[in-house]
């Protein structure tokens, strides 16, 4: 089982898009703590520091939402929507990437049981 985790978590930073969403997020996840901040330090009671605005970057974007630092202006809250939209984006291609990561390397861990290669066969059913 351990070679089998080893050899699915070697495999996801070899894949472009898992670095792609990687880098990503955590741009986004910056840039829109950036911009919160901008956005509603001056009328939000809740922000007292830029790590408060990117601490609700992090739980917006990730769809935790704890609802102790919400935004007080339209121009905040048009921002967290578009923080949310995003997010659940993101996380939906994790999602896909990780699931196809899965498959792969389960189909490569059952050839080398079975000693041939599944993608090679014609009409598998077995696998």
């Amino acid at each position: 089982m351990w070679e089998y985790f080893k050899r699915f978590a070697a495999g996801m930073w070899q894949r472009p898009a898992f670095i792609f969403l990687t880098f990503l997020s955590w741009t986004l996840i910056a840039a829109y703590g950036a911009a919160f901040y901008w956005l509603e330090h001056d009328t939000n009671p809740t922000l007292k520091e830029p790590l408060d605005a990117l601490y609700f970057a992090v739980t917006t974007v990730t769809t935790v939402g704890f609802g102790d630092v919400t935004p007080a202006t339209t121009s905040g809250k048009l921002l967290a929507m578009l923080m949310m939209f995003t997010g659940t984006m993101i996380f939906v291609s994790f999602t896909a990437l990780v699931s196809s990561a899965i498959v792969e390397a389960e189909l490569e861990f059952r050839s080398e049981e079975i000693g041939t290669n599944p993608r090679v066969r014609e009409n598998s059913t077995d696998i």
